[in-house]
């Protein structure tokens, strides 16, 4: 009785060491075939943003009030990302140029998608309201 129960706790402790060991080589397998994604990057455009106010265009920071109260861009409007689908009036007519910025250049990213999405033509994402 005891080599039979030896015998099955050593083929039990084989099968367990070769199943990770197939599924270790398994694994490299698929990941080192697998392209390597990379980050997407926000491409920042080159527009001289002044000269786009000076033309008209509306300043939008897409923060939060309480980011918006600390300190904005003069002469800019708050219109909070997680509010703007609500608050699309405040962007006039959509050929109004836009000019949308947060703290890094991600909201404003997320807002200037969907701005385009519903129909504005001409939205930039300034990035920071530092780059101001």
């Amino acid at each position: 009785m005891r080599i039979f129960i030896c015998f099955f706790l050593t083929l039990g402790a084989g099968c367990s060491n070769g199943a990770e060991n197939r599924f270790k080589a398994n694994q490299k397998k698929v990941t080192a075939g697998a392209p390597k994604e990379e980050p997407k990057k926000i491409v920042k455009e080159e527009v001289d943003y002044h000269d786009l106010v000076a033309e008209g265009a509306i300043l939008v920071d897409v923060r939060t009030p309480v980011e918006f109260a600390r300190g904005s861009v003069r002469g800019s409007k708050n219109v909070p990302y997680e509010a703007l689908l609500q608050k699309l009036e405040a962007f006039g007519d959509k050929g109004q140029t836009i000019i949308l910025f947060c703290e890094s250049g991600r909201r404003a990213e997320l807002a200037r998608t969907i701005l385009e999405q519903q129909g504005w033509t001409d939205v930039h994402n300034m990035g920071s309201h530092r780059d101001w």
